[in-house]
Parts: C-alpha cells; sequence; structure tokens
C-alpha cells in the first residue's frame, strides 16, 4: 500500500487543532508548465496521513493507497477555452511523497496538448470536494508566449497587483485557476521559460530592447537626409 514514506513539506492547514491532532484540511498544489503547445500539469493533494489510515482501515481493502491516488488523478481536468483539453496521466517515479508532519502527498501529472494561438488554459479540480482547503497555483510560462490576463494576479499601471502566484489561498475560486495567453509579440520574447509574473503583457519596461531605438534612429536618418535630397532634385526639375 503507498503510506509510509518521510514527511517533508507542508499547507497552512497543517497546525494542529485544540485536540492537538493535525486539521483536516487539504492542501492543493497546481504548477503548470505552458509552452507554445504543450501543457503539463502538477497536482499535488496534501492529505492528512490520520485521514488516509482511517478510511484504508474503513474500507478493509488493500490497494487503498492506489485507488485513491487514481481518483485523485481522474479528479484533475485542463480546458481551453471553456472546454475540457484531452490530456493523458505522466507517470510518477514516487507518486506518494512525504509532507509536513501528519501529512501525506499524492502526486499527479497528466499532459496534454492545446492548440496554438491566443486562448484561456484553465483547471478544474474536483478532488475532495466537500473538504476544507487551501489552494496554490503557480505557472511557468513558456519565453514565445504572454499572459494577458489570469485569476491569479492583476497588472495596474505597469505593475503587478493583487498576487496569489504560488500562494497558499483559503477560497473555493482556487479550485479553477486560468490563465490567458497569447504569442508574445516582437521583442517580448525570452530565450528561456519564466514564472507568470514575468511574462505579464502590460508590465512597465515590456516592449523592444532598449537599443531597438537607438539602431532604429540610425537607420532614420539616413532615409531623411535622402528623401531630403530627392525633395531638392524635384524641385529643381519643376523651376
Amino acid at each position: 500500500m503507498l503510506l509510509l514514506v518521510p514527511l517533508l513539506q507542508a499547507h497552512p492547514g497543517s497546525s494542529t487543532g485544540s485536540d492537538g491532532a493535525p486539521r483536516d484540511t487539504i492542501g492543493h498544489r497546481i504548477e503548470l508548465t505552458v509552452g507554445a503547445t504543450e501543457v503539463e500539469i502538477r497536482y499535488i493533494a496534501e492529505v492528512p496521513e490520520r485521514r488516509v489510515l482511517e478510511e484504508a482501515r474503513a474500507t478493509g481493502a488493500p490497494g487503498y493507497g492506489e485507488k485513491l491516488l487514481a481518483s485523485l488523478t481522474d479528479g484533475v481536468a485542463l480546458t481551453w477555452d471553456g472546454a475540457v483539453l484531452p490530456s493523458t496521466p505522466v507517470p510518477v517515479a514516487e507518486p506518494v511523497a512525504g509532507g509536513e508532519k501528519g501529512f501525506l502527498d499524492f502526486v499527479v501529472v497528466r499532459h496534454a496538448v492545446r492548440a496554438a494561438g491566443r486562448g484561456t488554459l484553465g483547471v478544474r479540480n474536483g478532488n475532495f470536494p466537500d473538504v476544507d482547503g487551501f489552494f496554490a497555483t503557480s505557472v511557468t510560462l513558456d519565453g514565445s508566449l504572454l499572459a494577458e490576463e489570469t485569476s491569479l494576479l492583476k497588472v495596474k499601471q505597469g505593475r503587478i497587483r493583487d498576487n496569489w502566484h504560488g500562494a497558499w489561498l483559503k477560497d473555493e475560486s482556487g479550485r479553477e485557476p486560468w490563465v490567458r495567453v497569447r504569442p508574445a509579440g516582437w521583442g517580448q520574447s525570452s530565450p528561456t521559460p519564466a514564472p507568470l509574473p514575468q511574462r505579464m503583457a502590460g508590465l512597465e519596461g515590456e516592449g523592444p530592447p532598449p537599443w531597438f531605438f537607438g539602431v532604429l534612429v540610425l537607420l532614420l536618418v539616413p532615409i531623411a537626409w535622402l528623401g531630403r535630397k530627392l525633395g531638392q532634385r524635384a524641385r529643381r526639375l519643376r523651376e
């Protein structure tokens, strides 16, 4: 049974209740990697170990850990412009890993191919619908993409506001994070992928690199000079 593993990381609900036992809250962590046309979602459910053991004993059937992991895999879906995006599970070397003391991490990875161009990528997380939970989502975008809008943060007057990227949020809206992406324009591309906050449209400093304007001036000067000469020649011919 997939149960006994070392414990490493936590979510905000990992503190103990008045009885000294861990609170029965679930941590939902989502890590999205968005390529030019490919998408990978890594979903981690941080589940109280006590809950897993009690449910395993209650079922009385072997392999409870595997069954729980399978249900969590089916409970996560990607969407593209509101429609479910077909995805396939990706094998994980250690599907049940450690969390904070008293918690187990169940790890699910899925892969999908989306349409090229502008669109809204979303997540639907239907796992543990009736249990209190915390939600944290982070996104990495390919250097060929920019994000126009997202549920994770806002851009106002060239600066990032209301930034929940990668942070824990105790709100059911965290079950369905989304990001609207588009191909980067000229001078907006990056040679490497970067976290969402670095790939938002409308940030200060976005656009062509500073040297571009110097080159543009150097190109325009001879063009202006040539135009002036041609204009003078045309006037002489008319005279």
